[in-house]
C-alpha cells in the first residue's frame, strides 16, 4: 500500500456484517453514519495523476469500484501480491462514481468476504445529501411587476404614515432555484414596532405578489443595505 497506515475500521466492519445479517433501514442508517467519518483502502493501479481503480461486474455486466474497509481484507484480497492502495474518505469515492467518464454503477466494500454493494442510485442519493447546499442568492428587477403591485402600494404609504420607502426585487435561493419577493422596507420606527409595521405590509400586499412570497426586511439589515445601494426604491414617500 501506498500509505503505511493501518486501518481497521472495527465499528464499520461490525455493522457490515449487522447490515448483512439484517438489511433493515436502521442498520443501513447506521452503517452510513459509520462511512461517513471513515477512510477507506482503494487498490488502484498506475501513478499518482493517473490511478485506474479496479473493479468488479456482476451478472449484469454492471461494474463496481472496488474499496477495502480495512488493511487486513486489503492484504488478503491482495494475495501475497504487490499492490498499490490509496486512503479515501466517503466523500473521494462518491465522488469518483459520479463521474460519468468512469462507468461506474456503484462501488462495494471488501468484496468476497462482508461485502456491501453501494449501487449508483443510492450513491447520487447520499452525495446530494451530504454536499454542501449553495447559500447563495441573486437578487434583481423582475421582467415584468405584478399589474397592482405599485398602485397598492401606494395606497398603503396613505394608509401609514410610518413608512418612508420600499425597495422591491426578485430574489432567487441557488441552492432550490425557487423564487421570492425581496422587500426591503425603511421607516424611522425601530424594533417591535418597526417588525409590526413590516408584517403589516407583508400581510398587506401578499394577493398583490404574483402568487410568490414576500421577504419582508429592514433597511438596517447588511443584506438589505447591500441590495439597495445606488438602487431608486421602487416607492417613497414624497416630501
Amino acid at each position: 500500500m501506498s500509505d503505511n497506515k493501518k486501518i481497521e475500521n472495527k465499528e464499520l466492519k461490525e455493522l457490515m456484517k449487522a447490515l448483512r445479517a439484517d438489511p433493515s433501514e436502521e442498520n443501513m442508517l447506521n452503517l452510513l453514519k459509520a462511512a461517513a467519518v471513515s477512510k477507506f483502502i482503494v487498490p488502484v493501479d498506475g501513478k499518482e495523476g493517473d490511478y485506474r481503480f479496479h473493479a468488479v461486474s456482476d451478472a449484469k455486466d454492471r461494474r463496481h469500484m472496488v474499496v477495502f474497509a480495512d488493511t487486513e481484507s486489503f492484504d488478503k484480497a491482495s494475495q501475497g501480491k504487490a499492490q498499490n492502495g490509496v486512503l479515501a474518505g466517503f466523500e473521494d469515492i462518491l465522488d469518483v462514481v459520479a463521474e460519468e467518464k468512469m462507468g461506474l454503477d456503484g462501488f462495494v466494500i471488501n468484496p468476497g468476504t462482508d461485502e456491501v454493494l453501494f449501487g449508483k442510485d443510492m450513491c447520487d442519493l447520499i452525495r446530494e445529501q451530504i454536499s454542501p447546499k449553495d447559500e447563495s442568492v441573486k437578487v434583481g428587477q423582475p421582467d415584468h411587476w405584478p399589474e397592482k403591485l405599485r398602485e397598492m402600494t401606494m395606497e398603503f404609504f396613505k394608509i401609514d404614515p410610518d413608512i418612508k420607502k420600499v425597495w422591491i426585487q426578485l430574489m432567487r435561493r441557488m441552492s432550490d432555484d425557487n423564487l421570492n419577493w425581496l422587500i426591503v422596507v425603511e421607516s424611522d420606527l425601530e424594533g417591535e414596532r418597526e417588525q409590526y409595521l413590516m408584517d403589516s405590509f407583508r400581510s398587506y400586499i401578499v394577493p398583490y405578489l404574483d402568487g410568490l412570497p414576500p421577504l419582508v426586511v429592514s433597511y438596517r439589515v447588511d443584506f438589505a443595505k447591500q441590495v439597495i445601494k445606488d438602487l431608486d426604491p421602487f416607492y417613497g414617500r414624497k416630501i
